[in-house]
């Protein structure tokens, strides 16, 4: 039900996106999946298929059941997975294409809203929402990275060639998603006729998302947000020394960190491995989850987690989080952080900025400064005051603003028309 108690009409909603509910953009779609169903939405995902050592492959069979929120029952219907893993044609040295069977696929739904989230790692075109709208499908290019705003990159840094133009003279087309610098000016110049001059709208993740998607086309583009949220009641407190027991733990001081991949550099890899330095002979613990979480010198490594029912036992055994990351659009790990109850340390940098506030759930920096860093992660964790009054700031934070209801209520209001400012919130 709405605030005015009146339940918003059932849509039909096509979700599309390159691989899923894998990795992170893919968890991110779940919990759209989860709220929009909890409206009383019919959702289905059309994909290009599961990743699997290099390769875009058909997925396993899906499980509706595990969307299920925990206490809460979901209204609508999960009308199932469609993947096209032939269809996936990546490739660094080919032009982007739009895919006429996943088009097709698409529209023959006939859905009332198409939600296109990442595309890159199966190498569609953004022409692809162009041809959808073409065909009367209203779609909304959802900004889970930078890639819909530049020439090919998924996070530009320092870079400020997106605002001008991306051409050639890229410094990272060899990095995810590759793509031949022939092909880059291109590319960025569909985005502008498609998001700009054809006006498919944008919706962005975080405050910092919709400022920089509305600088990179000058102003010309519809952009609204919707924050993504989560699963409070299942990313709560749950008993610290239950945690610890569980994951074979002592009571030393715990610090955690990861990502899909934490040993990546947009991470901030280097910067972690630092501050462990730093703490591991003061005694301070390591905790550290993702692919090649191994990597770490002095931190216990639990690989890559996907299922996402575990982590709030791994967050609940932590005195604090810590990430350094320089390139996140949101920061879905800091968010899970701190609506467990835990502390976070991090950069005021890219959509971290909406989660972790200083003083109030955390600490956080300008400068990636490894002794800045362990200097706060320090105090935290041997405060037990003080991380109790950030753990519960931080618990308020999510409830508040991150719940799977908020993020309904933003995307109800998307969906109806007023969108303008729409936020989680």
């Amino acid at each position: 039900m709405n605030g005015g108690g009146v339940a918003p009409q059932p849509r039909r909603i096509v979700m599309l996106n390159d691989i899923g509910f894998s990795f992170g953009a893919g968890g991110a779609l779940r919990r759209q999946v989860q709220s929009l169903m909890l409206e009383g939405h019919d959702v289905s995902v059309v994909c290009g298929g599961a990743y699997d050592n290099g390769r875009v492959v058909e997925p396993p069979p899906f499980d509706p059941a595990t969307l299920a929120p925990r206490g809460r029952t979901l209204r609508g219907r999960f009308l199932g997975v469609q993947a096209f893993p032939r269809e996936a044609t990546y490739d660094a040295a080919s032009p982007r294409l739009a895919s006429e069977p996943v088009i097709d696929a698409v529209a023959e739904q006939r859905p009332d809203l198409v939600i296109a989230g990442n595309i890159h790692a199966v190498g569609w075109s953004v022409s692809t929402f162009e041809r959808l709208a073409d065909r009367g499908v209203r779609v909304a290019a959802y900004l889970h990275d930078m890639h819909l705003l530049t020439g090919r990159c998924a996070a530009a840094y320092s870079c400020t060639k997106y605002l001008d133009g991306c051409d050639a003279s890229c410094p990272s087309p060899d990095s995810y998603p590759r793509l031949a610098p022939a092909l880059i000016s291109s590319e960025w110049l569909l985005r502008r006729r498609v998001f700009a001059e054809r006006g498919v709208p944008l919706v962005a993740n975080s405050s910092w998302t919709h400022d920089t998607a509305v600088a990179a086309f000058s102003g010309r583009a519809r952009v609204d947000t919707v924050r993504l949220g989560l699963d409070e009641r299942r990313f709560a407190p749950i008993d610290r020394t239950l945690c610890r027991s569980l994951l074979k733990l002592d009571d030393a001081p715990t610090v955690g960190f990861g990502a899909v991949d934490p040993a990546a550099p947009e991470k901030g890899a280097a910067v972690i491995q630092a501050v462990i330095d730093l703490l591991a002979p003061k005694g301070v613990r390591f905790v550290a989850f993702g692919f090649r979480s191994a990597m770490f010198r002095g931190a216990r490594a639990l690989g890559f987690i996907d299922d996402e029912r575990v982590l709030p036992t791994v967050y609940s055994a932590l005195d604090c989080y810590l990430t350094a990351s320089a390139a996140e659009s949101f920061g879905q790990t800091a968010l899970e952080a701190s609506a467990c109850g835990v502390p976070v340390v991090a950069l005021r940098r890219g959509g971290l900025v909406d989660i972790a506030r200083d003083g109030v759930n955390g600490r956080t920096f300008d400068a990636a400064n490894p002794a800045q860093l362990a200097d706060a992660v320090h105090e935290i964790v041997r405060n037990a005051a003080l991380r109790d009054q950030f753990g519960a700031a931080g618990r308020a934070i999510a409830e508040r603003e991150y719940s799977l209801s908020a993020q309904a209520a933003a995307w109800r209001r998307y969906i109806d028309g007023d969108a303008r400012g729409a936020r989680a919130c």
